[in-house]
């Protein structure tokens, strides 16, 4: 579903965790991490919806990282 994001100030597609988890391969313990370290933009209701801009963008930010560490 797309829903604004007030982190990113624009409209974002916003999946479950538990969404997140099955189409990923990343443990939806792993998600829940990365939302409590704030790592990744979230809006929560009667349930929890993870902003998908934020996760690329982590993403982004991990695999330059990693190139700056070789």
């Amino acid at each position: 579903m797309k829903e604004y994001c007030p982190v990113c100030e624009t409209f974002a597609v916003m999946v479950t965790p538990e969404a997140l988890a099955i189409v990923s391969g990343v443990s939806e313990r792993s998600i829940f991490r990365l939302i409590e370290a704030n790592e990744i933009h979230f809006l929560e209701g009667p349930k929890v919806y993870v902003c998908m801009n934020s996760l690329r963008v982590q993403k982004e930010r991990k695999n330059q990282n990693r190139s700056i560490e070789k």
